[in-house]
């Protein structure tokens, strides 16, 4: 699924501002050795609860969502090539 313009998904969470190397710990996901460039990120993310995707905002202003994956270990991440840079990325779901 393709999202433009102000469309959001349920309980997105941006981890842009996380940093590389970092871990974020919220109800139902535990993500860490979150790395990103101008083009693509990823995270290992332990989801515990409920089921969560990564979603990846590109410059062309579309967001792009992976399925939704439930408790387990997941790579999660995504990538703008094609589609200009990479703007904002994330966790989308509930637990």
């Amino acid at each position: 699924m393709v999202l433009q313009g102000g469309q959001s998904l349920p309980g997105m969470k941006s981890l842009a501002s996380q940093g590389q190397a970092k871990r974020l710990a919220l109800k139902g996901y535990i993500a860490d050795s979150i790395w990103r460039n101008n083009v693509a990120w990823g995270a290992n993310v332990r989801v515990t609860s409920g089921s969560y995707g990564a979603y990846t905002t590109c410059s062309n202003g579309r967001t792009h969502r992976g399925p939704r994956q439930g408790p387990g270990y997941w790579i999660f991440g995504g990538n703008c090539h094609g589609m200009g840079t990479l703007v904002d990325f994330g966790v989308y779901g509930s637990g």
